[in-house]
């Protein structure tokens, strides 16, 4: 008997434990699925978030260059809600932007001063290339030359352009590329930065052109087929450029420099 009841109370022992490894299995299995279907739930979500970000960039370049077109863009800066979202967006020709190619500019000598090139980076660059046969298609090139970072070329990307050789045009020039032109009046720029009213922003834009002008800086009146679209989403910074096509009044997308590029 007491073999028979020993027995019984180990079978008893055995489907209990038996039981609770299924329960345990039971359990792992639900935890794995829940953690998948979370894992996929959030993949969701942020493709989801992904498109929606798409769109609106999109809608904010079609707002952008429809406003081009009609020539309403300049020194304006466009507040738009999109989908709940709000966004800003500022336009500028690029012959605004001191040309990367115009090796021998005191402008572009500050930039490259500002954004702690080193000399032998500097000289490297001039030495190796021609500036009339000088060509970016991308700003991510420049760090092929020696000494010259990511975090190089993500400090002059809001001054420079790889999209014009001429000489920088002031009219079109954002206060920050201002105060790198040789010759400017830093007290105007200051006081262009402080204005609020857009009449007197024109007013003081125009005698920093006049100055320039009168000084013989090298610089154009023209504009050219680039553009630079600055769109504020979320709170991050897209560079948006475009070529207008002048025949067929439309723009080709050429580059889009978005927050996580050339994060160092």
């Amino acid at each position: 008997m007491m073999i028979i009841v020993g027995t019984k109370i180990k079978n008893t022992g055995s489907i209990l434990l038996y039981v609770l490894w299924i329960l345990v299995v039971i359990s792992l299995l639900s935890f794995k699925l829940s953690s998948a279907s979370r894992v996929v739930m959030i993949k969701q979500v942020s493709e989801v978030s992904q498109i929606k970000k798409d769109l609106q960039l999109n809608s904010a370049i079609k707002f952008a260059t429809f406003k081009i077109l009609k020539n309403d863009w300049k020194n304006i800066q466009f507040k738009q809600n999109l989908n709940n979202q709000r966004i800003t967006i500022d336009i500028y020709n690029e012959s605004g932007f001191i040309s990367l190619y115009d090796l021998s500019s005191q402008s572009l000598e500050n930039v490259f001063e500002s954004a702690d090139f080193d000399s032998s980076s500097l000289n490297d660059l001039k030495n190796r290339t021609d500036s009339k046969k000088l060509h970016f298609n991308d700003f991510s090139e420049l760090t092929q030359f020696e000494g010259v970072s990511a975090e190089n070329v993500q400090h002059i990307i809001p001054y420079v352009s790889i999209y014009h050789q001429e000489g920088v045009n002031p009219a079109h020039s954002p206060e920050n590329v201002l105060m790198k032109i040789k010759g400017v009046d830093q007290y105007r720029v200051k006081k262009l930065i402080d204005s609020s009213d857009m009449d007197e922003k024109r007013e003081i834009r125009n005698e920093i052109v006049d100055i320039l002008r009168s000084k013989n800086v090298n610089m154009t009146e023209d504009e050219n087929d680039y553009y630079r679209i600055h769109i504020s989403l979320d709170s991050r910074l897209y560079r948006v450029f475009v070529k207008l096509n002048r025949r067929s009044q439309d723009f080709v997308v050429v580059n889009i420099i978005s927050p996580v590029d050339f994060e160092v």
